[in-house]
């Protein structure tokens, strides 16, 4: 418990780059039974959910399109030793790499707007053993709510 509750920090008032405290613990509250499956984590962007998605999956496979902010996240998180961490543009690079892993879930966090989200959604729904897709920015975002 003291573990979870230090790393759902920073939250979103702290950090507007970051996801809310209360979002990092719904992903604790949706993924009970995910300790034997891979996530995709596209946006993984400083690395605090990616720390969060560590404690629920076997592996966190972590995107992100800008490579000092990936080594950012690299440098938090270098205790952990199940994520990998994957430089790619989700719209411009191919995915074909995601074909064959049994990607069970995927959290989209990366560009917001509507054609990327649609893109990132389109290229998730083609991942055959997906069968959890959780959004950040839903609510506060156009281009997310659009793309949905």
């Amino acid at each position: 418990a003291a573990q979870l509750a230090q790393d759902v920090l920073p939250d979103k008032g702290d950090n507007h780059w970051t996801t809310s405290s209360q979002f990092k613990k719904d992903l604790v509250s949706l993924f009970t039974n995910s300790s034997q499956e891979t996530v995709l984590e596209l946006g993984a962007h400083l690395g605090h959910c990616t720390r969060v998605l560590s404690r629920l999956f076997r592996t966190v496979l972590a995107v992100e399109h800008s490579a000092p902010v990936l080594d950012q996240n690299a440098a938090r998180n270098a205790d952990l030793r199940n994520v990998v961490y994957l430089q790619l543009h989700t719209v411009l690079d191919d995915w074909g790499m995601f074909a064959k892993t049994p990607i069970k879930a995927v959290f989209i966090d990366a560009a917001h707007d509507y054609r990327s989200v649609k893109s990132d959604l389109e290229r998730t729904l083609a991942l055959p053993h997906v069968h959890t897709i959780v959004l950040d920015d839903y609510g506060t975002r156009k281009g997310v709510r659009q793309a949905v």
